[in-house]
């Protein structure tokens, strides 16, 4: 700090005093004070975050390709239409037309227009006349765009200054034309095409990204000075835009400037569709078997926080990842998702103990339920190792049946549609778009008892032609299916394949109508007893909680926290947010002088009424640091004290029952100290400033208001937290 007292500002450089706070120690790689810290390994955080990491790479893998997928229509439309705008044009026109291509892409993110960008880089060669094209591509935002020469510029260099052959060129000032002019980008055009050989020149094409926040002042004469080079200058403008498909273009921009513009629109998926088809191809498709599989609770909040909040595929890889990292670090148990490490099984340990525990109670649960189970107390390794991979693969085989149901559920209702059945009400004037996820959230809860009845009902009334395509879909289906599952389900597809050939001809006018209800009943009657064996619920397999959240709640408390609450909450208990004492059951207590700057004034905030007197703020504040300044000078002269040199004479003194008072300080010193109180609390002023807990008011200079009140001081402060009325 500067030592000069008449200046107006100085600099403390942040170093709190060192008080030492009693916290114990932890062991290393351990989780303290956790609900199951006593029965975890001492290496189990490790080994599940190992687990995680496995299991989420393999559903970020999945999740990665069905976004491609769902991107691919989209990205070959715009390939495609920005390859051939320049191949064929309107005759007869009194101006050439600008190519303006629009992408809505409100869901899927940069991640499209990286595609995209990355598709038009790269050669392809054109079926007419066998010519490589390509496409030079630069990235413009709204920024870019303040000023009409600003636009040209960032254009003009975007382009050149790409180009690593222009580099070797030696220009002149005095010969070279204004790095915003439109004839520089054309000059450099037909010195590119021609050191190139190429007989059709390449396309340049300028993504705008956040169009509609671009002034359509200056956009305008934008699009007008790039029209008139055109077709000699093949430009194309590709504009993404955020909002749905309307007319922002025609209603932000004169018509003299349109009809300078050939618009295309193009839509990428968006809307629930996108989290439907995540959700269906990822966990309840029977090709892909996740390694973690989550309950209703977190396909709920999903769909709500994907149609109130955000709608991105960005929002649903968050949530999704932190639901596996959240699932990783609530049980021990949960190392053993992917495969069961023989080391952590060896040793006689209280994980190995929780471990024996859990599958003698899950023993004498399936005893109760009159199920097979194998005699034996789980005493030796091999015996755990078996008991856990079995309980795998009885997971996994579980969850797969429960895929295969909604397949079938979901073929035979597209079936029934196409034949002009309502079904489950799928689709329709009142079918909602995200139905099959409600179907996936009934199976899970146990309750699509009444869906597997009304279509029970439904394929007893089948006529021949409608139960030859249901069950020609399912034969498809069946024989689509992993090489391992259709071997499992070989006598289901024989069944299916013997009643597809009892059924006769559609055109065959002497059918009976009567064997055609009796073949109607006897598919039913299989649907029914096919969905009761393969739609058992998840948790009465054994361990199913290492591989399945089930009802309990994934993310809704971590993603979306109360900040105001933690702020509060940080002010007032700053050292149990220190470290590992966050999670101690036992609050830290200190005293007042032992907070930091901005507690200390927090607490004198919270003493104070509706308008605060800053002075007397500061006097209140002051004198919590005088406090604070007498206890580490005694602490201080404590320490040496201490020594062996002063030991002796030390006890005498503490014998008198005298306390020992600060050492004055000399008008200087007191000056200095004075001005370090007052940054001190100016910075721990600011801070609450900073954080909204202040007001400001026109009327008394000197005043401020509280934003805050009714708070508990003693911790429960979360649900007690009241702006002012």
């Amino acid at each position: 700090m500067d030592e000069d007292c008449n200046k107006t500002s100085f600099c403390i450089p942040f170093d709190p005093p060192e008080i030492q706070i009693d916290v114990p120690s932890s062991p290393r790689n351990a989780l303290p004070n956790s609900p199951f810290s006593e029965r975890d390994l001492h290496d189990g955080p490790q080994l599940r975050f190992e687990a995680y990491r496995t299991a989420w790479e393999k559903c970020m893998t999945r999740i990665t390709g069905i976004v491609q997928e769902l991107q691919r229509s989209t990205l070959d439309a715009v390939v495609k239409e920005v390859k051939a705008s320049y191949m064929k044009t309107l005759p007869a026109l009194p101006h050439p037309e600008l190519p303006i291509i629009s992408v809505v892409n409100p869901a899927l993110g940069e991640n499209l227009m990286e595609n995209i960008c990355a598709a038009l880089e790269s050669p392809s060669n054109d079926v007419t006349d066998n010519e490589i094209l390509t496409s030079s591509v630069i990235h413009l935002r709204p920024a870019d765009f303040q000023t009409i020469s600003a636009g040209m510029r960032g254009i003009v260099s975007g382009f050149v200054d790409k180009d690593p052959d222009t580099e070797q060129i030696k220009r002149r000032a005095s010969t070279s034309l204004a790095n915003y002019d439109i004839g520089t980008l054309e000059a450099w055009h037909r010195f590119r095409s021609h050191s190139q050989g190429n007989i059709r020149k390449p396309t340049l094409c300028v993504v705008l990204h956040d169009f509609e926040q671009i002034d359509p002042d200056v956009m305008q004469n934008v699009f007008y000075t790039c029209s008139k080079a055109s077709p000699q200058l093949p430009l194309i403008f590709i504009l993404v835009m955020s909002s749905p498909l309307t007319n922002f273009i025609n209603l932000a921009y004169p018509r003299s400037i349109l009809c300078r513009l050939r618009i295309r629109h193009f839509a990428a998926p968006s809307g629930p569709t996108i989290l439907q088809e995540i959700w269906t191809k990822t966990f309840f498709d029977i090709s892909f078997d996740p390694d973690v599989m989550f309950g209703p609770p977190l396909l709920e909040y999903l769909q709500d926080y994907f149609n109130r909040h955000n709608a991105s595929v960005d929002a649903i890889l968050t949530i999704l990842q932190l639901a596996h990292l959240k699932h990783f670090s609530l049980e021990p148990l949960r190392l053993f998702v992917k495969h069961t490490p023989a080391n952590t099984l060896s040793q006689p340990s209280a994980f190995v103990d929780a471990l024996r525990v859990r599958l003698r109670l899950a023993s004498k649960t399936r005893e109760k339920n009159s199920m097979d189970v194998d005699e034996q107390d789980f005493r030796a390794p091999e015996d755990l190792i078996t008991a856990v991979d079995k309980s795998r693969t009885e997971f996994h085989n579980h969850a797969r049946n429960i895929r295969i149901a909604f397949g079938i559920i979901e073929r035979i209702q597209v079936i029934l549609e196409r034949h002009g059945h309502k079904g489950l009400g799928w689709s329709g004037e009142k079918g909602s778009s995200s139905a099959p996820l409600e179907a996936i959230l009934d199976i899970l809860r146990d309750r699509s008892g009444r869906d597997v009845k009304h279509l029970v009902k439904l394929t007893r009334r089948l006529n021949a032609h409608e139960l030859e395509d249901i069950i020609d879909e399912l034969n498809t289906y069946f024989f689509n299916m992993p090489s391992h599952v259709r071997v499992q389900e070989q006598e289901t597809r024989s069944h299916l394949t013997l009643l597809r050939s009892q059924i006769p001809r559609v055109d065959d006018e002497d059918a009976d109508t009567e064997n055609i209800q009796a073949l109607s009943q006897r598919f039913s009657d299989w649907f029914s007893e096919y969905m009761n064996i393969k739609l058992v619920p998840i948790e009465e397999g054994r361990l199913w909680d290492i591989w399945y959240t089930g009802r309990t709640s994934v993310v809704s408390e971590i993603l979306n926290p109360s900040v105001r609450a933690s702020i509060i909450a940080g002010l007032l208990r700053p050292y149990e947010f220190q470290n590992e004492s966050s999670i101690r059951s036992s609050p830290i207590t200190k005293a007042l002088w032992q907070l930091p700057d901005t507690s200390i004034l927090f607490k004198r905030y919270l003493d104070s009424s509706k308008m605060i007197n800053v002075y007397d703020w500061f006097e209140s504040f002051k004198s919590v640091l005088d406090l604070q300044r007498i206890h580490l000078q005694e602490a201080e002269v404590s320490t040496r004290s201490s020594s062996p040199r002063k030991k002796g004479r030390s006890g005498n003194r503490a014998g008198k029952g005298k306390q020992k008072e600060p050492a004055p300080m000399s008008e200087e010193e007191e000056e200095r100290w004075k001005t370090f109180v007052h940054a001190r609390f100016i910075r721990a002023l600011h801070e609450l400033d900073y954080l909204g807990l202040l007001k400001h008011t026109g009327r008394k200079a000197d005043h401020v208001l509280r934003t805050v009140f009714e708070i508990d001081d003693d911790g429960d402060d979360g649900d007690q937290l009241r702006g002012p009325d």
